[in-house]
């Protein structure tokens, strides 16, 4: 079987991830192909192992602007895939318009099925875009073989929009790598007479809610002066949220708030090690990364109950309402008050991240290309 992955519309974040993991994994089930050949940007390349089987394809037009990869995608691919003579496509990316066929295509951006959140978008444009982004993916998913989720909460969301019944479709969840191989927290006192470090790592968005935790630590601090927080937001600024959280700064002896600049993973998961709780509040996700980075260090987690959350974290986590402050305030507290709650709820979720494997998701996406490659030759 030859593999092609179209990869032109990938260019950073966890379509990056996957994509970097897929390829690095691909060689331990070398028995199931013959070789992968992938076309994408020259930055993408660059990023990517070096492997006799794996076929690298630069067209020029794929290092230009999503404008002109798209017309590559809808009319010039289908020319380059057929010489390249692939059995299977997969678009990891979730967007194909182009006539190859079979292919298989991964549901990764829930934002353009949530409308409530879209509406709180001063932008437009942005509105737009992802009335586009719905429409584009709902005729890839219709148009394709196989369809992957990563949890069964993106699957069920879906179901409303997309009639799933005639579609071949499987959860296959990404993988984690795991960075620490005890809880960060074992042996530490108790942090309620000294600071207590809190991370929030995520991009400022309207979704992300890290106004709402901001104003839940300063209603907490000014009620409890014996609590004594540092909170760093670790992710890149927007132009809508960004404003509104700096606004929301009280000046407080015992809250320290820092804001820190978008970093590279490798670089996040130094960062979060130093910090005894992970904040997660977002209400848009489809497989949270962010949560799966801090499980991979041990860190205690406290999580908004939204979608996937509870279907990643399960019980290794606290979790509140991101409509209610004071549900936030009391995890955080009994999380404060209890050593004994950190150091298990950090075991647990580091035992949970060890679950889900690079390798078990190369493996299992691979067969599911293998299924239907040979489903579509028996047609």
């Amino acid at each position: 079987m030859k593999i092609g992955i179209d990869a032109s519309n990938l260019s950073s974040g966890g379509g990056i991830t996957h994509l970097k993991n897929f390829i690095e994994n691909a060689s331990l089930f070398k028995e199931n192909f013959e070789s992968i050949h992938i076309w994408t940007s020259k930055d993408t390349i660059k990023i990517l192992p070096d492997e006799k089987w794996l076929k690298k394809h630069n067209p020029q037009i794929l290092n230009q602007n999503i404008f002109l990869r798209s017309l590559w995608q809808i009319f010039l691919s289908k020319k380059d895939f057929e010489k390249a003579d692939i059995d299977i496509l997969f678009v990891p990316g979730g967007n194909y318009l182009g006539l190859y066929r079979p292919f298989v295509t991964m549901f990764r951006n829930l934002l353009p099925f949530s409308p409530n959140i879209i509406s709180e978008y001063k932008s437009f444009i942005k509105r737009i875009k992802f009335r586009i982004l719905k429409i584009s993916q709902l005729k890839t998913f219709r148009s394709s073989q196989g369809l992957i989720f990563l949890t069964n909460y993106a699957k069920d969301h879906i179901s409303s929009s997309l009639n799933l019944d005639n579609l071949n479709t499987i959860i296959i969840p990404h993988g984690t790598t795991n960075h620490f191989q005890k809880s960060n927290l074992l042996g530490k006192k108790n942090k309620k007479e000294d600071y207590l470090k809190l991370v929030y790592v995520s991009q400022f968005d309207v979704y992300k809610n890290q106004t709402f935790v901001l104003k839940a630590l300063n209603k907490l601090c000014k009620n409890r002066k014996d609590i004594k927080i540092e909170i760093n937001f670790v992710g890149k600024k927007d132009f809508q949220e960004y404003p509104k959280f700096r606004k929301s700064i009280d000046d407080l002896d015992n809250l320290s708030v820092k804001v820190h600049g978008l970093e590279n993973s490798e670089k996040v998961i130094e960062l979060i090690q130093k910090y005894d709780i992970g904040i997660f509040a977002s209400t848009c996700e489809n497989l949270p990364n962010t949560l799966i980075e801090y499980m991979s260090v041990g860190l205690p987690i406290i999580s908004s109950n939204f979608g996937p959350m509870p279907e990643i974290l399960k019980d290794a986590g606290l979790y509140f309402n991101v409509s209610d402050q004071n549900s936030f305030i009391k995890s955080l507290e009994e999380m404060i008050y209890s050593q004994s709650l950190r150091d298990d709820l950090s075991k647990k979720a580091l035992e949970y991240s060890k679950q889900s494997s690079w390798e078990e998701c190369t493996s299992d996406t691979i067969n599911f290309l293998k299924k239907i490659w040979k489903d579509f030759e028996r047609v």
